[in-house]
């Protein structure tokens, strides 16, 4: 706390003061300062005496998760795809936030992955990182790579995460591992060789 005078001679119909604010790299809300004025000298009174500053965060985190790219699989099961969600400074009081799985050329509806929505709880330290892991569907057909994504979304359970934390998504891409194969149709041919001109052999691939 800290209080001064304000002296006003005569004439005089306008003064000021500072007020330092001290600059930090700290995550947190908002912050207000109440200024009251009081105990005037003279004949004079106090009328709308109090004033409010507010200092605005201007800090903030940033949460961000991992691209994967992963082959296929071409046999019967699935691959996890295993996502890092991880934050890179110091949120006090930590919180939950929420992810889910999208479509983009890779979709639940052609069985490619498996929807995983849900939540993670994360303690608020600076560098920690959490995991979740979609499960991607393998088969046998050939075709271009594919892709997902994951959004975070609500952040709760912290009125302080809500407000300063920046959030960054991710994609998934499917890599294709499947190939057509060719072979002969037979693994040997024959032939008798003509007394002249040409013999058409054919061969199927």
């Amino acid at each position: 706390v800290s209080s001064g005078t304000l002296t006003f001679g005569p004439g005089v119909s306008r003064r000021t003061f500072s007020v330092i604010i001290n600059g930090d790299t700290d995550i947190e809300l908002d912050e207000t300062i109440n200024i009251t004025l009081s105990n005037p000298t003279g004949p004079v009174s106090v009328e709308n005496g109090t004033a409010t500053i507010t200092i605005a965060n201007d800090d903030f985190a940033t949460l961000t998760v991992e691209d994967v790219s992963i082959n296929e699989g071409s046999t019967n099961g699935t691959t996890n795809f295993v996502f890092s969600v991880t934050l890179d400074r110091e949120v006090s009081g930590g919180f939950d936030v929420a992810y889910t799985t999208n479509d983009g050329t890779a979709t639940i509806v052609n069985n490619d992955y498996v929807d995983n929505d849900g939540s993670l709880s994360l303690f608020g330290t600076a560098g920690e990182t959490q995991q979740f892991t979609v499960l991607v569907n393998h088969d046998n057909t050939v075709e271009t790579d594919e892709t997902f994504t994951i959004d975070l979304g609500a952040v709760t359970n912290n009125t302080l995460a809500s407000e300063v934390l920046t959030i960054d998504g991710a994609t998934g891409t499917i890599i294709d591992d499947d190939g057509t194969l060719l072979t002969f149709e037979q693994p040997a041919y024959s032939i008798l060789e003509p007394d002249n001109g040409t013999q058409l052999l054919e061969i199927g691939v």
